[in-house]
């Protein structure tokens, strides 16, 4: 149980010993809590859905270019995230970044109907967006759904540290996040390491 990730840079699976490598993160396994960089041994569950996670960053990375409308790229994150067999952490998004850390417009990873309806934005060169896909282990019950059909978020809670934040059901959960800047041309990821290869 526990949590997994905050921004993890690499994910290594080789010899049938899954490991996982990251960069300036944390990362909690039951009352183990690893604050520095290194290399942690994890189950091939979790590696599955860290991979996944990782996958979904790329991916949303990728769709970014200017005139799309941020509910494409969540409607994607959200088909990754169910079909690989997990929740969606919905309490927590995405967002735009700039004079301040938390800035409109709110990126989030799935749809809603108050993304469709409301929140929804164009792309446009210069913007520069949090993107932070987040997962969840669920236990085996299928993902809730709101009367307009769109899933429901895997409850959370902040840790005793004040900080970190864990499905309410203590199963494992990953979290990917690079900054990026709209280009006229696509994405410019602002926040990948130079030597790594994300």
């Amino acid at each position: 149980g526990g949590s997994l990730g905050y921004t993890w840079t690499r994910l290594a699976l080789g010899g049938g010993t899954q490991t996982l490598s990251a960069t300036g993160s944390t990362l909690t396994i039951g009352s183990v809590q690893v604050s520095d960089a290194g290399t942690y041994q994890v189950s091939a569950a979790n590696a599955a859905m860290i991979a996944r996670a990782s996958a979904m960053l790329d991916e949303a990375v990728s769709m970014v270019a200017p005139g799309r409308r941020w509910s494409q790229i969540a409607e994607r994150l959200q088909c990754m995230a169910l079909e690989g067999g997990y929740g969606l952490l919905t309490e927590l998004i995405g967002h735009g970044i700039g004079r301040q850390l938390h800035e409109w417009p709110e990126a989030p990873n799935s749809l809603s109907t108050s993304l469709l309806q409301r929140r929804d934005f164009t792309l446009l060169p210069g913007m520069t967006l949090a993107i932070e896909p987040m997962l969840a282990m669920v236990d085996g019950a299928s993902v809730q759904r709101d009367a307009d059909g769109h899933p429901l978020g895997v409850a959370t809670r902040v840790a005793a540290d004040g900080w970190t934040v864990e499905a309410l059901s203590g199963l494992a959960s990953a979290h990917f996040e690079h900054t990026i800047a709209v280009t006229s041309s696509g994405a410019r990821v602002l926040t990948r390491l130079a030597e790594g290869p994300r």
